[in-house]
C-alpha cells in the first residue's frame, strides 16, 4: 500500500518533469516549399505548355523529347 511519504515522491518528481519542459525551446516553424511567386510562376508555365505536357501520346519520340524540353523550360522559368 502506498504511503503519503511515496505520494509525495511521485508528486515531487513529476513537477520536476513539467519544470524540465520550460528550458526547452519551442519547434521552429518550417518554411513552405515555395513562395507564392513560385506557385504562381509553376502554374503559369505549365498551363502554357499544356497540351505538350498532357497532350495524348502519338507515337514518334518526338513527342517525347517535346515534353522534356518543355518540363525543362517549366523548371528553368520556376528557378529563374
Amino acid at each position: 500500500m502506498a504511503s503519503q511519504l511515496d505520494f509525495d515522491f511521485a508528486l515531487n518528481l513529476i513537477q520536476e518533469d513539467d519544470n524540465c519542459m520550460d528550458s526547452i525551446p519551442p519547434a521552429i516553424k518550417k518554411r513552405p516549399n515555395w513562395t507564392d511567386m513560385e506557385k504562381k510562376i509553376l502554374v503559369d508555365e505549365v498551363h502554357y505548355r499544356e497540351s505538350i505536357l498532357y497532350g495524348r501520346f502519338k507515337g514518334g519520340s518526338g513527342r517525347k523529347a517535346a515534353k522534356e524540353k518543355a518540363w525543362a523550360e517549366v523548371a528553368e522559368a520556376v528557378n529563374a
